[in-house]
């Protein structure tokens, strides 16, 4: 039976050596859920950020073993990956479509809905003055 290998003692790069089949294996997992044009090799690689995020952040002192806080910690990475991937994916349909920054469209649109509620509140205040008169 193989001993576990722990991340605090080995090198780094054995532990990602030793930690890369199960980083393969999630990532194909994942990807079998995905369209086609998301890379295997672009989730894999952020499994490797995030084992190395794992390697610096385990606390053998808990009650888990490595691989399980690991396996937690790749796949974490590669959805956060893909959540990012996403949100850039929309920006630029924004920027196609405005033909601007979306960041800046969405705090200018932000702002003109602000500054109707100012002019609309400001004007049935001057309504009401009225009406009293």
């Amino acid at each position: 039976m193989k001993e576990e290998l722990s991340p605090v003692s080995a090198p780094r790069e054995r532990v990602v050596r030793e930690y890369a089949p199960l980083i393969k294996y999630i990532a194909q997992k994942i990807a079998s859920r995905l369209p086609a044009n998301i890379e295997l090799d672009d989730l894999m690689s952020s499994g490797v950020i995030g084992l190395m995020d794992a390697i610096e952040k385990y606390d053998p002192s808990r009650d888990n073993k490595f691989k399980t806080y690991a396996e937690f910690r790749i796949r974490g990475a590669m959805l956060d990956e893909l959540r990012r991937e996403t949100a850039r994916c929309g920006d630029r349909d924004l920027l196609a479509e405005h033909g601007a920054d979306p960041e800046l469209q969405i705090l200018a649109d932000g702002l003109h809905d602000v500054l109707e509620a100012l002019l609309r509140d400001a004007g049935h205040r001057r309504d009401r003055k009225s009406t009293r008169l």
